[in-house]
C-alpha cells in the first residue's frame, strides 16, 4: 500500500521516528520526560507527536496543549471514563490538535 511505502521511507530516511518515553508507567507526566526524549524533540523541531494508550493519552493528557501538533489515541476501556466523555465503552478517541500559538 502507498502509507506503509511511505512510512518506510519516512523511518528509513529518519523523518519520522518511533520514540519510547523511558517511562515504565502506562501514565505519561509530559513534565518529567527523559532528557534525551527532550533533547531529540528540540533537536529535531518535532512537528507532530502521537500519545497513544488510554492512561497516557486520556487520563494524563487530554487537555494538554502542545507547542506542535498532536494526536492522541486510545480505546475506552473504562466504562465510568466512556459515560464522562460522551462516548461507549470501548469507544476510539482520535483527537488531532493544531499547536498552541506561540505568543
Amino acid at each position: 500500500s502507498v502509507s506503509l511505502s511511505l512510512s518506510r521511507t519516512a523511518l528509513k530516511e529518519e523523518r519520522l521516528l518511533l520514540v519510547q518515553t523511558g517511562s515504565s508507567s502506562p501514565c505519561l507526566d509530559l513534565s518529567r520526560l527523559d532528557k534525551g526524549l527532550a533533547s531529540l524533540v528540540r533537536e529535531r523541531k518535532t512537528d507532530l507527536v502521537i500519545i497513544e494508550g488510554m492512561g497516557r493519552a486520556i487520563h494524563t493528557n487530554y487537555h494538554a496543549k502542545l507547542t506542535c501538533e498532536s494526536l492522541k489515541l486510545a480505546v475506552l476501556k473504562n466504562s465510568w471514563l466512556a459515560d464522562r466523555l460522551g462516548g461507549k465503552i470501548f469507544s476510539v478517541i482520535f483527537k488531532y490538535e493544531l499547536p498552541l500559538k506561540s505568543s
